[in-house]
């Protein structure tokens, strides 16, 4: 606790390994309590408040990689389940109040050696009987009193060539029955024409 400065920091550190070629840096883990009959414990990060200011940053990253090798992998992923559905992941910004809400941004970095990383977005796959694959929806954000937002599909340019293909199309038919609709239609309107 500071009054009238800064509170203290709290740092945790695993070892440095300093052994040779096969060393390796001591981990750091954190675990919630188990439970044999109810719920196992929570974990909750959170950054400070500010009763004037900005709210603290949480900042979660893999160190620089040494002079060879890669930076290290970073894993967000909820855990199997042998009766009911797996936890879901739920990526969001606050609501604001006198300023926009904040932005989500999913960027691959840039690589002078071959093809550009990949981002991949996949639903769900299910093997019963009777049900469908995961719905993927893809939707700008609404407005209360002017336009909708836009929604843009674009490939990406090539500063000394082509740019790239973009492709539409639904997946092949399994042994019994038809591929998918490729359905492409604007909005009705109510007032005016429609798009």
């Amino acid at each position: 606790y500071g009054l009238g400065s800064q509170g203290g920091d709290v740092v945790v550190t695993a070892g440095a390994g300093m052994g040779g070629s096969g060393d390796t840096g001591g981990d750091v883990v954190v675990s919630a309590g188990a439970a044999e009959d109810a719920n196992g414990g929570d974990i909750n990060l959170s950054s400070g408040k500010s009763d004037s200011s900005n709210s603290g940053k949480v900042s979660i990253d893999t160190a620089n990689s040494g002079t060879s090798g890669v930076s290290g992998h970073m894993e967000l992923a909820t855990g199997t389940t042998t009766a009911g559905a797996s936890g879901h992941i739920s990526l969001s910004t606050g609501a604001a109040t006198g300023g926009n809400g904040g932005d989500i941004e999913l960027q691959v970095g840039t690589g002078n050696t071959g093809n550009g990383g990949e981002i991949i977005l996949e639903a769900g796959r299910t093997t019963a009987g009777d049900g469908i694959g995961g719905r993927m929806s893809l939707e700008a954000g609404s407005s209360a009193a002017a336009t909708g937002g836009a929604l843009e599909l674009k490939s990406g340019k090539g500063d000394r060539t082509d740019s790239g293909a973009v492709y539409v199309s639904t997946a092949d038919a399994g042994q019994a029955g038809v591929s998918g609709v490729v359905s492409v239609s604007t909005g009705n309107a109510t007032s005016g024409d429609s798009g």
